[in-house]
């Protein structure tokens, strides 16, 4: 089941639609949404949490709050950590941007890198 997936752009039905049929092929698995402003240590810390207590857990975050401005580096080291331990988990976890992603910026080159990415733009 495991997937790292970053879906984003200005078609915001299909990315809503993508994000959706997602977890509709993931009937038996629970939802854990984040909020746009969560802080990177916080998905580190509840990606460890899961590992250890719910395995079938798919943590969504909707609108980061990092895909949105400038991240500082202490922040994108973090973020790096995150994707780095992604890899080794065994559940889901989708970033959804709402809206257009300023590829230039390092926090959406690492996702890109990372993840598999889906762009919806018009």
């Amino acid at each position: 089941m495991a997937g790292f997936h970053f879906v984003f752009g200005e078609e915001t039905f299909l990315v809503e639609q993508t994000v959706q049929q997602r977890l509709a092929d993931m009937p038996s698995v629970s939802v854990k949404t984040f909020p746009s402003d969560v802080a990177i240590s916080t998905l580190l810390e509840a990606l460890d949490a899961q590992l250890l207590f719910e395995p079938s857990l798919c943590n969504l975050v909707k609108n980061p709050w990092f895909l949105q401005k400038a991240v500082p580096d202490a922040q994108l080291r973090l973020l790096t950590q995150f994707c780095e331990a992604v890899k080794g988990a065994s559940h889901e976890v989708i970033f959804m941007q709402m809206g257009g992603v300023d590829q230039r910026k390092k926090a959406s080159k690492l996702l890109k890198k990372h993840a598999q990415c889906q762009g919806f733009e018009p």
